[in-house]
């Protein structure tokens, strides 16, 4: 329950630390939702209002969770134009006027008659603890779920399947074989966790290179390696004046992570 300041009906003893608006904040801008949530959670416990707390604790970790999730979703063009302290100032704004208006008339009730606040180290050691288990589900996710279309594809956009899914090309890939990497793609149907939205077919040196995203944690997958390699004897059978070499690629934390496929050439019947 908010309070004017010098009603002190709920407030705890002036020995009893609580967290400042700002420190929230700071643990906000250091740790997320989660960790702002943390700290609100124990003010409304040392105020005597356990229900909220509860509920503080519970917002922070749906935001956290709704955050982890924004970050994942966010195409990687756009992720490089918009620096990532832009989103944390964001919602640390958002979270001290938050703090400040279910909290602040109590704060200042409490320390206008001498109570303690909590050391902001306090807080921030707070907020890595509550940021190590996120990182480490972030981090998963980045590497099971497949990057956002179009990464830093360029060209002509040709529409392949049912799906609205997507063959970036320049003007020196042929339309045939352009037609050709949509028809084999499309034939070979999910590939690993669906279908790519969007392959690249671009002329690199003296062949082809067709780029299909894939999951990092796919790499490895001998299914997916079989299918690839019909994708690529199909395009190196109709295409019979360059090579044609496969490029997997996927965005994972420390960036793009790109690799050719080493695969053995068609056998000449």
């Amino acid at each position: 329950m908010a309070m004017e300041p010098g009603d002190t009906q709920y407030l705890p003893k002036p020995d009893v630390p609580l967290y400042s608006v700002p420190t929230i904040a700071l643990a906000s801008f250091l740790g997320g939702p989660l960790a702002a949530g943390w700290l609100v959670s124990v003010n409304f416990r040392h105020l005597n209002e356990p229900k909220a707390a509860r509920m503080a604790l519970i917002i922070g970790i749906l935001a956290m969770a709704a955050l982890v999730a924004l970050m994942v979703a966010i195409p990687s063009d756009l992720s490089t134009r918009v620096p990532g302290f832009t989103i944390s100032a964001i919602y640390t704004a958002i979270i001290w006027i938050l703090a400040d208006r279910i909290q602040g008339p109590s704060l200042a009730a409490h320390f206008a008659r001498g109570g303690r606040r909590h050391s902001p180290w306090r807080a921030a050691g707070i907020s890595l603890i509550a940021a190590l288990p996120v990182f480490v589900v972030f981090v998963g996710l980045v590497q099971v779920m497949p990057m956002a279309p179009p990464f830093d594809f360029t060209g002509e956009q040709t529409l392949f399947g049912n799906e609205g899914d997507m063959v970036y090309h320049t003007g020196d890939v042929p339309s045939t074989l352009v037609e050709e990497a949509g028809a084999a793609l499309t034939e070979e149907g999910t590939l690993v966790n669906g279908r790519p939205d969007a392959v690249e077919l671009r002329l690199d040196g003296d062949g082809y290179v067709l780029t299909v995203p894939v999951i990092l944690s796919s790499w490895s997958d001998q299914g997916l390696m079989n299918q690839l390699e019909r994708i690529e004897s199909r395009l190196v059978e109709s295409n019979a004046f360059r090579p044609i070499r496969i490029e997997i690629i996927h965005q994972g934390v420390s960036g793009i992570q790109r690799r050719f496929l080493d695969l053995d050439p068609p056998v000449e019947p």
